[in-house]
């Protein structure tokens, strides 16, 4: 048997993205591995590609992908509270984007038998960033205002979706042909391409939101802080707007993120806080796991709903690299080897 898994072979389009052949690794000591039925696609992947990702990649050429779910088929020697057979999910920052994958077992959660396992890797990377954003950074409370950009995204519909669960009040920016599928999911839907948003917003919260979320970085995240309250925290988590199509990068975008977070530590009304995956995950993998596992029972419950976007085999990952850079998309994109 054989195992296949996509690789980073350069920076580039993505058409630089491709599949190697190998042999099916054995897990060491401490690990097991995972036979992959879904994988997730991420910006943080599209970043990578790019050259646009600071949190240190492997050398090249390195597989991809922050997010598995699957089954436990082999376990290496020292494992003892896992079994061959179980479901289980992980964030894995690189290597997702195969079809078999060793990790240690300390990195996994334990997943329902019945669980769709593209619903499942939705939580792991978009709703645990969701989740530690609303909670962790921002400490929303019920009743509180939050303003949420990029809102049709992976992490986006993860923050309305957790926002609706929170009973908070919320704006979010969706592009006019995602709305009427988001309706229910805020109390403000606008396109932030018209020219009336900005005083749409004001109108809506005069006073400012007690918290806002902005995935685009560069110039637009001076504008949104301008909507947060004084007592107020706002949370930008990513660089999407220096990521033009084809594989090209826009530097100033990250140069002007850069340029607030080092004014906000002298004017600190409002309060921003950069949020990153990547650094939190080489310190924080329990607190990670703990509320990957509270999102999991959520899941169970009914209390939350994933948006799937689009589904892609393994050796379609250029394509859905595609569909991502172009925004013609809503909610998580997902592999299945």
């Amino acid at each position: 048997m054989e195992n296949e898994r996509v690789v980073i072979s350069q920076y580039g389009p993505p058409s630089v993205l491709t599949m190697v052949r190998e042999p099916i690794p054995v897990p060491g000591r401490g690990e097991i591995r995972i036979k992959v039925q879904a994988a997730g696609v991420s910006f943080g992947d599209v970043a990578q590609r790019s050259g646009l990702f600071f949190a240190g990649a492997p050398e090249m050429p390195y597989t991809p992908g922050y997010d598995v779910a699957g089954t436990v088929d082999a376990l290496g020697d020292g494992v003892t509270d896992i079994a061959a057979g179980d479901r289980v999910a992980a964030l894995t920052l690189f290597g997702g984007y195969t079809r078999y994958i060793c990790v240690p077992a300390g990195w996994v959660v334990k997943i329902l038998p019945d669980m769709d396992p593209a619903m499942v890797v939705a939580l792991v990377l978009n709703y645990t960033s969701a989740w530690q954003m609303l909670q962790r950074v921002a400490r929303v409370r019920r009743g509180d205002s939050i303003l949420v950009y990029g809102g049709s995204g992976g992490v986006g519909t993860a923050l309305l979706d957790l926002a609706k669960h929170f009973e908070l009040v919320v704006a979010a920016a969706v592009s006019k042909r995602w709305q009427d599928l988001l309706r229910n999911k805020a109390d403000l839907l606008f396109d932030e391409r018209e020219p009336a948003s900005r005083e749409l917003l004001r109108r809506f919260r005069p006073a400012g939101f007690n918290a806002a979320f902005d995935p685009i970085g560069g110039s637009h995240v001076w504008k949104t802080r301008s909507f947060v309250a004084p007592h107020g925290k706002l949370v930008p988590f990513g660089i999407s707007g220096a990521v033009r199509p084809g594989g090209r990068r826009n530097l100033a975008d990250v140069v002007r993120l850069g340029l607030l977070l080092g004014f906000a530590r002298l004017w600190k009304r409002p309060e921003v806080e950069l949020y990153a995956m990547d650094r939190r995950i080489k310190t924080d993998r329990h607190e990670i796991n703990a509320d990957l596992a509270k999102l999991i029972e959520l899941l169970g419950s009914g209390e939350i709903a994933p948006r799937i976007g689009a589904r892609f085999a393994l050796h379609e990952v250029p394509q859905a690299h595609e569909r991502l850079e172009s925004r013609n998309n809503m909610g998580k994109i997902v592999l299945i080897p």
